[in-house]
Parts: structure tokens; C-alpha cells; sequence
């Protein structure tokens, strides 16, 4: 979900106002991205973003077959636990190798939101009528999401290709 979210927020930036290549804002201590041109925008989603979702999708399809073939109940849960191992690794490292000044540094770093054009107001809705839209809306893509992420798993379950 984090990589959507990073690809949302890589994609909707806005072109940098003054032709430089990136723009960057200081907010106190923070370091905030506010516009990318669209080569940065391509590099930063076919490098980073692209083949992080890759070996997500990878690791899951590939360690929930994995779990699903176990025998018994002791396996299942030394291959679970094996499996978190897995996915955790890399963050494990970043903990232990790198000095704490540039994690704190990395901390840092953020990228703008996009501006938030609230629907309910280009329709002329009531406080009441947004606060019902906005949930509704939420609540939409709670749904969405829940029913595509039982659909994948049933199908690796299944052996779908």
C-alpha cells in the first residue's frame, strides 16, 4: 500500500515553477519536495517505485504459495515467521548499518501532498452532504480494496497464473 501511495505522490507533483529540474521547499527542519519535472518524475517511478512493487508482488505471490504448501501446523508458523524475516531484512539493515545522522537526515526528506480539491464544494454541497460524500467515498475504497486483495489471494491460493 505504501508504494501506491509513493507512486500517487511521485505522480501527482507539479512541474517546478522556476524550469529548474526539482523543487524544493525548507519547512523548519524538513526538506520537502514541492515539484518534479516529468524526467525526474519517470526516473524516480521506473527506478524506485517500479521494481519495489515488483519484488512485493514477487515475495507475496512466492511466500503465499509457499505458506499454502506447508504440511503442518509447526511448519506453517517457522515459515511464517520466516517469511517476516524476509520482508523485514532490508529494513533490518537500514537499522543496523546506517549512522544515526542519516537516518535522522532521511527523516527529513518528504514529498508535497497534492492539494486536496474537495468534491462537495464544485457541487455546492452543505457541511452535512461533504461530511456524508467524504465517508462514503472512504468507505468506497476500504471496500474496493478489501475485495481486490481477497480476489489476488484467492487466486494464488487457486493457482491462477
Amino acid at each position: 500500500l505504501d508504494s501506491f501511495r509513493y507512486f500517487y505522490l511521485w505522480a501527482s507533483l507539479p512541474g517546478p515553477s522556476d524550469g529548474q529540474v526539482t523543487q524544493v521547499d525548507v519547512d523548519g527542519d524538513d526538506v520537502i519536495l514541492s515539484g518534479a519535472s516529468r524526467s525526474t518524475k519517470a526516473v524516480a517511478i521506473c527506478a524506485i517505485i517500479v521494481p519495489k512493487f515488483c519484488i512485493v508482488v514477487f515475495v507475496w505471490w512466492l511466500g503465499s504459495r509457499w505458506l499454502v504448501a506447508t504440511t503442518s501446523l509447526q511448519d506453517l508458523l517457522l515459515n511464517a515467521m520466516a517469511l517476516a524475516f524476509i520482508t523485514e531484512l532490508d529494513e533490518m539493515i537500514f537499522m543496523c548499518l546506517i549512522p544515526d545522522d542519516i537516518k535522522a537526515m532521511v527523516q527529513t526528506f518528504k514529498i508535497a501532498s497534492p492539494p486536496v480539491i474537495v468534491r462537495s464544494q464544485q457541487a455546492g454541497l452543505t457541511h452535512e452532504h461533504a461530511e456524508l460524500l467524504t465517508f462514503i467515498d472512504i468507505r468506497d475504497r476500504r471496500l474496493a480494496f478489501m475485495i481486490g486483495r481477497m480476489a489476488v489471494t484467492t487466486a494464488v491460493v487457486v493457482g491462477f497464473p
